[in-house]
C-alpha cells in the first residue's frame, strides 16, 4: 500500500511512502495523521489519498514509521478545501495542512483533550486581600483579578488580562489561597443575564434573507457604524444553533476581547469556543477538538480559525471584511475573506461578510448580484450619524508648533470639553516625531538597514525605525557636524499628547498606540477608561479606530490623512476613506450629537469631497469607475511575485528570469484573450528593508484562471531557478499591498 503523504516544505506535492501491514499497526486513513522520516527528521504528515502503485521505483520508497489516527482528523470536504487553498495560492500543500493543524497535533498528540489549566480562590484565600504588603503590586492585581472572577478562569485569560502573575500565582498557590483545575476544553462560562433588545426592521430582514437561503449563498451585510451588526449576527447564529447546526465567526485580532466573548455568551446562553494567538498550545488544540467534535456550536476566531474542521458546519460570518488582518501577509499569504467564501461554498451553507466600509472588491460582487445586499443604515437606540466636515488648513502657520492641531480645531475642541463632552484626536503615526534633522548641517536619522529615518521617541529618548525594529539612543551631539542643534519634524501621537496637555492643563489625556499597551491587559485597561470617560481627550492611532463604543465621545478629529490621496498604492484612497469612516464611527453614539473634522491641504480633492458630502457608497462607487478604466481590481486580477537578497543583484535577477520564461511559454492567443502581463521587475517602495534589497514582479489578467495556469506552468522551475534557494521569495496571490 502506498500512501501520498503532506508534509512541511518546498514539496508542492505529497510524497510517497509505504505501509507495511502488521498486526500491530492500524491502517491509515486519508485526512489522518502518520509518523514520517524527512531527511533524518522526525516528521508528522497528513494522509492525502492512498493507492497500490508508486510512480517511483518501489525500493526506493520508505515507509511510514507509525499511523497515528484510525479516523480522519479532516473530513472529505476539509480535504477539498484545504487542497483549493494549497492550489489556489500556488503554496506547497504540506505547508497549508500545518497551517489547519494545531502546534500539539503537529507534535503527535491525541485529538481528544480532557480539559486545561484554571485557577480559582479558596474559601481561605478569599479573606487574604489584608494580608498582601501594599507595595505588592502584582500580588494585590492578581487577588483582585481573581476576586472579580469568582469561577475557575483559563490561564489565557489571565495572560490576556495581567503581566507577571505566574509568580504571585505559585505563591497563592502554595499559601493554599488559590486551587488548580481542569476545565472542559473550555474557558470558565457562567449564565448571565444580558438585556436583549428587540430587532428592528432592517435588522429582522437581514436575518430572515440568510436564514432563507437554501445552501450556499454569501451576503453583504452593509451597516454604518453602530448599527447593531453584532446583534444581527447574533440573531442569525442563534436560529443555526437551534437547527442543531454550528456557526464560524471570524473577526480581526483587534476586536477580539474578553467582551466579546461574553457578549456572545451571554446573548447565546452556551459557550463559545475561541480561537486566536494569545492562547497556549494546550487551549488552543483544546478549542480545535471542541468544534471537531461538535461539543461546543460556536467559533469565535481570527484569521487562521478559516481552516478549523467542524462536525456540522451551518453559517459562515466574517465581520470588518474590509480589514487588512485578514489578509496573511507573510508565509503562506492567504485571504481569510475569500477562503470563507470558498469554504462556505463547498460546505453549501450561507456566508455572511460584514462592514460599515466594505471593500471594493466585496461591493463590486454585491453590485453585480454574485452576492446579497443587505443594509443597516439605522444607529441602535436611535442615535444620530455624525457631522462629517473639512477643515482647510492651508496657511495655518501655528500647525507646526502645536503638533498639527490647526487654531479653529482648537476653538472646536475648547467647545467639547465646555459642553461636557470628550474628544478623540486621530493621527495614525506613534513617537513623538518622525524625523530627527541637524538643524545646522541637515543630518537625517536614517536607519542603518532600512531606506527610511528613524522615529524618534521622547519618552525614552531613543530613535526606532517602525519598520525593522532597529532602535538606538537619540544623539546628543549631531554624528556629522557635532552641533546640539536638533529639528523634530513632523508630527507623532506623543508629541501630540504634549501639546494637547500644554493647551488643555486642567483635562485628563489618554493615548493609545502601540508603545502605551505593549504589555498584556494595557489595551483591555484604557479602553475600559476611555469607555468610563475617565479621560476627557483621547489621542490614538488606528487601534482606536475600530470595534470600540465609546460612548461620550462627541468630537472626533482627523489630524492627518491625506497622505492616502496621494500613494503609489492604487488602494491607498480606499483605506484612507475607511479609515476615516471607521473613526468617525467613534463619535455620537449615544444620545448627544456626533462632530467629526477632517483637516486637509486638500479640500478640493474630488473623493474626499465626495466622502464627506455624499458618504461612502459614493465615493466606493466612483473609486469602482477609476478602477474599471485603469483596468485595476476588481476588474482585473494580480499575483505578485516578490523577491529579496543581501547583495542588490540576485533577487533582481531571480525575478528577471522569472519574467523572461514567462513571456517564452505565454501562446500569442492566450496573451492577447487575458491581457496576459508582467509588469517589472521593479524595486519595491522601500528598496532595503532589513538590510535586503527588495524587488517584485506583478503579473495581470483579466481573466483568473489564465493568469493561474500562467503562473502555475512554471511553478516548478521557480522551485529548481539555482537562485531560489539564494534569494527569500514568495507568491502572493490578490496581493492587498503594493509595498
Amino acid at each position: 500500500m502506498f500512501i501520498q503523504v503532506a508534509v512541511p516544505g518546498p514539496f508542492l506535492t505529497p510524497l510517497d511512502y509505504k505501509f507495511v501491514y502488521s498486526e500491530k499497526n492500524i491502517l491509515p486513513v486519508v485526512g489522518g495523521r502518520v509518523w514520517i522520516n524527512l531527511r533524518n527528521r522526525k516528521l508528522i504528515g497528513i494522509v492525502m489519498s492512498i493507492s497500490e502503485t508508486s510512480d517511483l521505483d518501489e525500493s526506493k520508497v520508505r515507509a511510514i514509521t507509525e499511523v497515528v489516527d484510525e479516523t480522519p482528523i479532516f473530513s472529505e470536504t476539509d480535504m477539498t478545501f484545504l487542497k483549493w487553498a494549497a492550489h489556489y495560492y500556488h503554496e506547497p500543500v504540506g505547508n497549508v495542512m500545518q497551517t489547519a493543524v494545531p502546534k500539539r497535533l503537529r507534535q503527535g498528540e491525541a485529538v481528544k483533550l480532557e480539559g486545561v489549566t484554571a485557577w480559582q480562590l479558596t474559601d481561605e484565600g478569599r479573606g487574604a486581600r489584608k494580608q498582601i504588603r501594599d507595595n505588592a503590586h502584582q500580588q494585590i492585581a492578581l487577588m483582585e483579578f481573581l476576586q472579580a472572577h469568582p469561577y475557575p478562569v483559563m490561564e489565557s485569560v489571565i495572560s490576556a488580562c495581567l503581566a507577571g502573575w505566574q509568580a504571585p500565582m505559585k505563591r497563592f498557590h502554595q499559601l493554599e489561597w488559590v486551587s488548580k483545575t481542569t476545565l472542559k476544553c473550555l474557558h470558565a462560562w457562567q449564565p448571565a443575564e444580558q438585556e436583549r433588545h428587540a430587532f428592528n426592521d432592517e435588522q429582522q430582514a437581514a436575518i430572515d434573507a440568510v436564514l432563507a437561503s437554501d445552501g450556499f449563498r454569501p451576503f453583504l451585510l452593509e451597516g454604518v457604524t453602530g448599527s447593531g451588526k453584532t446583534e444581527t449576527y447574533l440573531g442569525m447564529i442563534e436560529a443555526v444553533i437551534a437547527q442543531g447546526k454550528q456557526a464560524l465567526v471570524l473577526v480581526p485580532e483587534i476586536g477580539l476581547t474578553p467582551q466579546t466573548v461574553a457578549r456572545f455568551e451571554g446573548f447565546l446562553e452556551q459557550p463559545v469556543a475561541v480561537m486566536h494567538s494569545g492562547l497556549t498550545d494546550k487551549e488552543r488544540h483544546c478549542a480545535w477538538y471542541m468544534v471537531q467534535s461538535g461539543e461546543v456550536k460556536v467559533l469565535l476566531g481570527t484569521r487562521s480559525a478559516v481552516f478549523t474542521p467542524f462536525a456540522d458546519l451551518g453559517l459562515c460570518i466574517l465581520d470588518e471584511e474590509h480589514d487588512l488582518s485578514f489578509k496573511q501577509q507573510d508565509n503562506f499569504r492567504y485571504s481569510a475573506r475569500d477562503c470563507l467564501v470558498r469554504r462556505a461554498q463547498l460546505e453549501n451553507v450561507p456566508v455572511v461578510l460584514g462592514s460599515a466600509t466594505p471593500s471594493l472588491e466585496t461591493l463590486y460582487n454585491a453590485l453585480s448580484d454574485r452576492y446579497g445586499y443587505l443594509k443597516l443604515t439605522q444607529r441602535a437606540g436611535g442615535a444620530a450619524l455624525p457631522n462629517i466636515s473639512l477643515m482647510d488648513v492651508r496657511g495655518d502657520d501655528s500647525l507646526q508648533t502645536q503638533a498639527g492641531v490647526s487654531a479653529g480645531l482648537r476653538e472646536l475642541i475648547a467647545e467639547h470639553l465646555a459642553n461636557d463632552g470628550q474628544v478623540l484626536l486621530f493621527l495614525n503615526r506613534r513617537g513623538y516625531a518622525p524625523v530627527l534633522m541637524c538643524h545646522d548641517c541637515g543630518w537625517q536619522a536614517a536607519c542603518p538597514s532600512c531606506d527610511a529615518n528613524m522615529t524618534y521617541h521622547h519618552q525614552f529618548r531613543e530613535l526606532r525605525c517602525h519598520h525593522c525594529g532597529y532602535q538606538q539612543k537619540a544623539p546628543v551631539n549631531c554624528p556629522n557636524c557635532g552641533s546640539e542643534h536638533f529639528a523634530k519634524i513632523g508630527q507623532g501621537t506623543e508629541q501630540l499628547e504634549q501639546v494637547m496637555q500644554h493647551l488643555f492643563p486642567e483635562e485628563t489625556l489618554l493615548r493609545v498606540d502601540r508603545d502605551t499597551t505593549r504589555n498584556k491587559g494595557q489595551m483591555e485597561a484604557v479602553t475600559k477608561q476611555a469607555r468610563a470617560g475617565e479621560a476627557r481627550i483621547l489621542i490614538g492611532t488606528q487601534m482606536l479606530a475600530k470595534g470600540h463604543h465609546f460612548p461620550k465621545v462627541t468630537l472626533v478629529a482627523l489630524l492627518d490623512i491625506d497622505q492616502g490621496l496621494f500613494s503609489c498604492d492604487f488602494r491607498a484612497a480606499e483605506r484612507m476613506a475607511q479609515l476615516v469612516i471607521q473613526v468617525a464611527g467613534r463619535s455620537g453614539r449615544a444620545q448627544k450629537q456626533g462632530q467629526v473634522v477632517i483637516q486637509t491641504y486638500h479640500p478640493d480633492h474630488p473623493l474626499l469631497e465626495t466622502l464627506v458630502t455624499e458618504g461612502y457608497d459614493a465615493f466606493a462607487r466612483q473609486a469602482l469607475e477609476g478602477r474599471r478604466l485603469a483596468e485595476l481590481p476588481p476588474y482585473s486580477f494580480q499575483i505578485m511575485l516578490r523577491a529579496e537578497s543581501i547583495d542588490p543583484h540576485s533577487a533582481w535577477q531571480f525575478l528577471l528570469d522569472i519574467q523572461s520564461a514567462l513571456y517564452q511559454q505565454a501562446e500569442p492567443a492566450q496573451v492577447a484573450q487575458a491581457s496576459l502581463e508582467a509588469l517589472g521587475p521593479v524595486s519595491a517602495p522601500m528598496l532595503r528593508k532589513q538590510g535586503r534589497f527588495r524587488y517584485q514582479l506583478l503579473l495581470q489578467a483579466n481573466q483568473r484562471g489564465i493568469l493561474h495556469h500562467w503562473l502555475g506552468s512554471l511553478e516548478s522551475r521557480i522551485y529548481a531557478h539555482p537562485l531560489s534557494q539564494k534569494v527569500r521569495w514568495s507568491i502572493d496571490v490578490d496581493p492587498q499591498e503594493m509595498a
